[in-house]
């Protein structure tokens, strides 16, 4: 994205314990801009899509190849992106400024021939930007007894969309994945080692100089076709303010 503010994107990275041959795929997409702000919506579609990257057309992504906006090509409808009101809508307009907020979208899918273990997804807040605490606070809770801003959503093993909360609060989705080690999901300001609050290795790529989110997706069972089972898949997601 261009415009008056600068916007530095980061790698996700991605912690999980080796057993067999676990994969996780991520794919990270801007999905909207000021989204539901009455005439500065911008949601978007396949707009950041590379269609020569293998990932973002493995077979066992859930539903079927679409057309890609920018250019030939096809990607898996699942990490398409949002649709806007229709194809001019939903690319229009990509420019950013100061105060616009935008939302990343994390899919992952767990593609390899066993289970992934002990997941946790990081990423880190782009630089020039600020991480939204109360982004989803109107979006349902994964556990009604956590008290506290939301600002991180989550959809896995057929959870349409729930909210984490942002601190270490226990605010864990229990028997999630085909164990009890649940879904919690931290965001650690800027100068606070996840590995030291959490007790456990997790590598976001680098120093946390702004901010870092950090979801426990505990186990992640191998997809084993297109979707199948649901808990091999899923998204993260979040909003950040333009400085």
């Amino acid at each position: 994205l261009a415009g008056n503010g600068e916007v530095e994107d980061y790698q996700i990275s991605v912690v999980t314990a080796t057993t067999s041959n676990p994969n996780m795929l991520l794919a990270k997409r801007i999905t909207a801009i000021n989204r539901g702000i009455s005439g500065q919506e911008r949601l978007l579609e396949n707009t950041y899509v590379d269609v020569d990257t293998a990932d973002d057309n493995d077979l066992k992504w859930p539903g079927g190849a679409v057309s890609e906006t920018n250019g030939g090509g096809t990607v898996e409808s699942y990490i398409a992106g949002m649709a806007g009101i229709d194809d001019l809508t939903a690319i229009a307009n990509l420019a950013i400024k100061p105060h616009d907020e935008l939302e990343y979208t994390i899919s992952f899918l767990s593609n390899g021939d066993a289970v992934a273990q002990d997941v946790l997804i990081c990423d880190r807040i782009p630089l020039n930007t600020q991480f939204v605490p109360d982004a989803f606070n109107n979006v349902p809770a994964a556990a009604l007894s956590a008290p506290g801003n939301r600002g991180i959503l989550f959809s896995f093993n057929g959870i349409a969309k729930a909210s984490l909360t942002n601190a270490n609060d226990g605010d864990e989705v229990v028997d999630t994945g085909g164990n009890d080690n649940g879904i919690g999901g931290y965001y650690f300001p800027a100068g606070v080692n996840p590995s030291g609050e959490l007790g456990v290795n997790v590598s976001c790529g680098g120093a946390n100089n702004n901010g870092v989110v950090v979801v426990d997706l505990s186990d992640v069972p191998h997809a084993i076709g297109d979707g199948n089972p649901i808990n091999s898949y899923g998204f993260i997601r979040f909003r950040v303010l333009v400085d």
